[in-house]
């Protein structure tokens, strides 16, 4: 247990770390690629919003430029920890519940290999015993989580669409930037497009792998949940069980039954999220992104 504490404290860093990177360069890259265009010399004039809106005022003017970028700057991050919070969460959950998943296992291989066949049942009793309490806890999970799975995984999957779109075409354009450029060097023009287009793709692919690793960490607990689920079974079967008495016998029978329950994260109770799923969402966002490239 201590071991999966430390791997969900690490994942649930890491995840931060890089949401929050990735959060920072989103929202304020429009400001990075305005200093950076200071920096080489261009006359910039606008103060761009860490998202885009359209105000029926004038936004640019101090001091209502100042309130509304640290407002919008504030409450999208704010979004972002709270969603990485929540993975943060169902992440530690699932981890636990591996954990004890675990700990019944090894109680099986030392108990089998120590029982006698007149032995009592009552340790095998107390693992069937643990073995549902750790179903009814990833059940409760589930039920907590699958409303929140389905609205982020449908979320994200529109997200990943739009993000899409626009990796190919400011691709296009920062392909068309540097093209222009190696044949004009000296107009200025040309190379504060290719800056901006580099920098609008840079924080694009920082968005767009933040999403991608959001939606897979999801579908990889509920596999991982399932397999480990699994393993028990087997654990369950490959135990000494022919040299132990038929009470022992029955009771493994039933953490071997139990096994075949398939535990994992569901989408809302339509579908489990596994790697299959995020295959299949991953085709279905690229399918969307052709179809609204082709729009475009």
């Amino acid at each position: 247990m201590t071991t999966k504490a430390r791997l969900a404290k690490v994942c649930t860093y890491s995840l931060l770390v890089f949401n929050s990177m990735a959060g920072i360069l989103y929202f304020r890259g429009e400001n990075l690629i305005t200093v950076m265009r200071l920096m080489l010399g261009f006359n910039v004039t606008s103060r761009p919003l860490p998202i885009k809106l359209l105000l029926p005022f004038d936004a640019e003017q101090s001091p209502i430029y100042e309130v509304l970028f640290v407002a919008l700057f504030v409450h999208s991050m704010s979004i972002m920890y709270t969603v990485n919070f929540l993975s943060g969460l169902v992440l530690t959950l699932v981890f636990h519940v591996s954990g004890q998943i675990d700990i019944i296992h090894r109680k099986f291989k030392s108990f089998s290999e120590k029982i006698s066949y007149y032995g009592s049942s009552e340790t095998i009793g107390m693992l069937v015993e643990k073995h549902n309490k750790v179903i009814l806890f990833s059940e409760n999970v589930d039920k907590l989580f699958s409303f929140i799975a389905l609205m982020q995984v449908l979320g994200n999957t529109l997200v990943i669409c739009f993000l899409g779109l626009v990796f190919t075409t400011v691709s296009i354009a920062a392909s068309s930037a540097r093209w222009s450029n190696s044949f004009s060097l000296s107009n200025r023009l040309m190379k504060q497009s290719s800056t901006g287009a580099d920098a609008d793709l840079l924080r694009t692919i920082f968005a767009y792998a933040g999403i991608t690793v959001e939606i897979f960490m999801f579908c990889f607990l509920g596999e991982y949940l399932g397999l480990k689920n699994k393993s028990l079974g087997d654990a369950a079967y490959e135990s000494l069980w022919y040299n132990m008495s038929p009470g022992h016998g029955r009771n493994i029978l039933f953490v071997i039954m139990r096994s075949q329950k398939h535990l994992t994260i569901t989408l809302g109770g339509i579908t489990n999220l596994s790697l299959e799923a995020f295959t299949s969402i991953m085709k279905a966002s690229a399918s969307y992104m052709s179809v609204l490239n082709a729009m475009y």
